[in-house]
């Protein structure tokens, strides 16, 4: 199956768990219920998709990630909620729908997001996962280092602070692109490696695979999104030379799959190359 066909597949899968997870969550609360439900809904489910498609080359079974893909979907959620309030970047529409902070309210928007962290490490740590103890709070630990201070949240600072109290330069964009989409796209390849039982030696090699995916990923919407005055590479490179560092990180990237023996993950740069081209 080719990574486009998967990808539909995923989506159609990742959101019914998501929707079952959901229904049989005992909360008191009708609104927060209501509230999640719409966080969750919609969302082309890239993560899972890349998770699954490596899955399929280094031998992990389904079963023992889908779980993990849905509580990745949920924090990954809990970012875009969060991320669009006012606040913050005060974005009133997210995936063609009313913001949540914009269908809701913003307290039922922030505690929203703080419940969607919260289900993610309580799939995280429970029972369900088929794995053993000693590697599941090994991913619990990753997750929290790639969502936490030292990643994610600085990055989103960052973002924040960007042409303010932060220089607005290339080198600066550079760091929140790494840090606020990169590591939590390598995230869902780094666990399936996990599963796997993989050396060090190739998790790290992985890493560095599926951060150059997150930067093509954030390279490829800054070029969609070019009316976007603020941390967008286009203003900084101009659209010739972005397409043309997209086009270098895909070619190592690519190579460096070549080298970790994946065969078909190249499928997935030709995607996002492919959503380049047609923008």
């Amino acid at each position: 199956m080719l990574f486009p066909e998967y990808l539909g597949v995923m989506e159609e899968k990742i959101n019914s768990m998501l929707k079952e997870e959901v229904a049989k969550l005992s909360i008191p609360s009708n609104n927060i219920k209501t509230a999640l439900t719409y966080a969750l809904q919609g969302g082309k489910r890239f993560r899972p998709a890349i998770m699954g498609f490596l899955a399929k080359e280094i031998d992990v079974d389904e079963e023992d990630f889908l779980l993990l893909a849905c509580s990745l979907e949920m924090i990954h959620a809990y970012t875009l909620v969060h991320d669009d309030l006012p606040a913050m970047d005060n974005d009133d529409i997210r995936r063609g729908q009313p913001s949540l902070h914009k269908k809701f309210n913003e307290y039922t928007a922030i505690l929203t997001g703080d419940a969607l962290q919260s289900e993610a490490f309580y799939i995280l740590s429970s029972s369900r996962l088929n794995i053993p103890t000693s590697l599941q709070l090994q991913v619990i630990n990753i997750v929290a280092d790639s969502i936490g201070s030292k990643n994610l949240i600085s990055g989103q600072m960052f973002d924040l602070e960007f042409n303010k109290t932060l220089p607005a330069n290339l080198p600066n964009l550079q760091t929140i692109h790494l840090l606020k989409t990169a590591k939590f796209m390598a995230l869902p390849l780094v666990i399936v490696a996990m599963l796997a039982y993989k050396d060090s030696h190739f998790i790290a090699r992985l890493q560095d695979y599926g951060e150059k995916l997150g930067i093509m990923f954030q390279i490829a919407d800054d070029l969609q999104d070019t009316k976007d005055k603020g941390v967008n590479i286009v203003n900084f490179l101009g659209k010739n030379a972005t397409f043309n560092l997209l086009e270098e990180l895909n070619n190592t990237s690519k190579q460096q799959a070549i080298n970790l023996g994946l065969k078909d993950m190249h499928q997935v740069n030709d995607f996002i190359m492919g959503v380049t081209n047609n923008a």
